[in-house]
C-alpha cells in the first residue's frame, strides 16, 4: 500500500492510496507411468480452458513434455477452472484420451496428477503348411518367439530374449497374443513329425494396436 498527500486550496488534505491485488496463481504437477508403473518420457501434454473441445498443441495454452523421469508441469496457472490433456504418446503406447480437471484455488497451490499410458499390444499368427502340399496344414510343430533386444532385425542368441512359445490353436495354427510393441523373432523348435525343421528366426513387427501379424512357414 502506498499513500500520497497533497493539500488543496481551504486547506484540505487529499490522499490517494494504491492497493495492489496479487493474482491467485498455482502449479500443475504430473507424472507419466506406464502400467507397469515405470516412468515414461517424451508424452506431451497441453493446458486448455476449461470449455475448450478441440485439443491440439495449436489451441492449448500451454505444452509440457514428461522428462526422463516422467514429470511434467505447467507452472504460473491463473486461478480458476482448466484442462489438462495428453496431446501426443510416446513409442509403444497407446494415447491416454483422459480429460483431467483440474481447479486452481488457492495461491501456491499444487495439484498433482498421475497419468498411465496402455501398452500397444498385438498378436502372431503361424500357419504351418507342408512345402509339397501348401493346402495341408501341419500339427504337432514347436515355436518359439523371442524378443529383438537390440533391435537390429538380426537374431543374436547372446542378446535376444525368449518370450515363449505359440500355442497351436486349430490344426496347424499357432498363435500368441499381447506381444507389446516391439520386433520379434519366431523360430521352429520342433518340426512336426516326418518333415524337417526350419532353421530360420523370422522378423516381424508390432507397431500399432491390434495388430494382427500373419506368417506362413512350409516343411
Amino acid at each position: 500500500i502506498t499513500a500520497d498527500t497533497a493539500t488543496e486550496d481551504g486547506g484540505i488534505t487529499v490522499v490517494v492510496i494504491e492497493i495492489e491485488n496479487k493474482p491467485i496463481r498455482g502449479t500443475i504437477m504430473g507424472k507419466k507411468i506406464d502400467e507397469d508403473g515405470f516412468t515414461i518420457s517424451g508424452a506431451v501434454f497441453g493446458l486448455f480452458k476449461e470449455n475448450e473441445t478441440e485439443f491440439t498443441e495449436e489451441t492449448a495454452l500451454m505444452t509440457s513434455t514428461s522428462n526422463e523421469i516422467g514429470v511434467f508441469g505447467f507452472e504460473n496457472v491463473p486461478y480458476g477452472k482448466w484442462i489438462v490433456r495428453e496431446l501426443k504418446s510416446p513409442p509403444s503406447f497407446k494415447l491416454n484420451p483422459t480429460v483431467y480437471k483440474v481447479n486452481v484455488m488457492e495461491d501456491g497451490e499444487i495439484i498433482e496428477l498421475i497419468v498411465e499410458n496402455k501398452f500397444i499390444l498385438g498378436s502372431v499368427k503361424v500357419i504351418k503348411v507342408a512345402e509339397d502340399n501348401p493346402e495341408a496344414q501341419l500339427s504337432g510343430a514347436v515355436f518359439e518367439i523371442y524378443v529383438d533386444v537390440d533391435k537390429n532385425k538380426e537374431f543374436n542368441p547372446e542378446i535376444d530374449i525368449l518370450v515363449g512359445e505359440l500355442t497351436e490353436d486349430e490344426i496347424g495354427i499357432y498363435t500368441m497374443s499381447n506381444l507389446r510393441h516391439n520386433g520379434y523373432f519366431v523360430h521352429e523348435k520342433l518340426a512336426p513329425d516326418g518333415y524337417i525343421k526350419d532353421d530360420e528366426y523370422h522378423y516381424f513387427e508390432i507397431t500399432e494396436d491390434g495388430t494382427i501379424i500373419e506368417l506362413e512357414i512350409s516343411n
